[in-house]
């Protein structure tokens, strides 16, 4: 399993796109300036769907092959991070 440190990681980064997306949809101000708030949008959608889409990827299947970590990677991680992906493009262009 991944340590403490990578979870917490993951944790603050889904509090910041949480962020991002409340930013972009005007219901919370943000302190950087919009433009900003975009790009950082566009890079969470290709970061999310990377991760999504690595889960499927043979040699990464060889790099951390350890259960239960690898079947649920295939089953739950890399489909939420897709799915994220595709909240976060459908909040891009609305």
């Amino acid at each position: 399993m991944p340590p403490r440190l990578a979870s917490l990681l993951v944790a603050f980064v889904l509090a910041g796109a949480t962020h991002v997306v409340l930013v972009d949809a005007g219901m919370m101000p943000g302190f950087l300036l919009p433009q900003m708030y975009r790009i950082l949008l566009v890079s969470m959608i290709i970061v999310f769907s990377a991760r999504g889409l690595v889960a499927y990827v043979p040699s990464w299947r060889a790099m951390v092959p350890e259960q239960p970590f690898a079947r649920l990677d295939q089953i739950l991680y890399g489909p939420l991070c897709l799915v994220i992906a595709a909240l976060l493009l459908d909040v891009a262009l609305t």
